[in-house]
């Protein structure tokens, strides 16, 4: 029997043994400093905690994090530079998804199958995140179902709608703009995504 509150002591521990690697800060960083986008960057550093601050402003591709650092970086992002719009948000998550992704990747991306390409992201995954975390493949014909589990934060606004973002913008670089990726379920710690190309 679970003791009453268990279930958010498990999240929370989940939580902190999520890590989440720096390339997706400095590619936040990257995306925030384009010349388009004036001001945006110190808006984005200023929109996270102050004990964060030095983190975001300054992160090293290389180096793991713990998955609360990205959580606070995604609401800062939701709310300076897509002014709390889940639209501009998830457009945001797209294009640093294809900002973020080598242009050797690219060219490679494009000439593969969307079935390869699905098959790579648990390992893919596992190079950008480390903790309790698993990536569940069902692919069929013409679409497919990812079930990611033991993932912190599935629940927060910013993950639901930056998850399928991120996958919608991998698949369109195999297969072009009919790639996409809807969240149809999630909790706590799991999110399920429907992808179609």
């Amino acid at each position: 029997m679970r003791a009453a509150g268990s279930e958010a002591s498990d999240i929370i521990d989940v939580a902190m043994a999520v890590e989440v690697k720096g390339v997706w800060l400095v590619t936040l960083r990257r995306y925030l400093q384009d010349e388009r986008r004036d001001g945006a960057f110190e808006k984005y550093v200023a929109g996270v905690p102050e004990e964060l601050r030095d983190t975001v402003r300054d992160p090293v591709v290389s180096q793991w994090y713990p998955e609360m650092v990205m959580r606070r970086a995604l609401e800062a992002l939701y709310d300076t530079s897509a002014k709390r719009d889940d639209d501009a948000f998830v457009r945001a998550m797209e294009e640093c998804t294809v900002l973020g992704t080598h242009t050797f990747f690219k060219a490679l991306l494009s000439v593969t199958s969307p079935r390869r390409v699905l098959k790579l992201l648990p390992a893919a995954m596992r190079h950008h995140r480390r903790g309790p975390l698993q990536l569940l493949l069902d692919i069929r014909d013409r679409d497919a179902t990812l079930r990611f589990l033991g993932h912190p934060y599935s629940d927060h606004p910013q993950y639901r709608l930056g998850t399928p973002a991120i996958v919608r913008a991998t698949m369109r670089l195999c297969v072009g703009p009919s790639a996409d990726a809807e969240l149809v379920s999630y909790d706590a710690t799991t999110q399920i995504v429907e992808v179609a190309w």
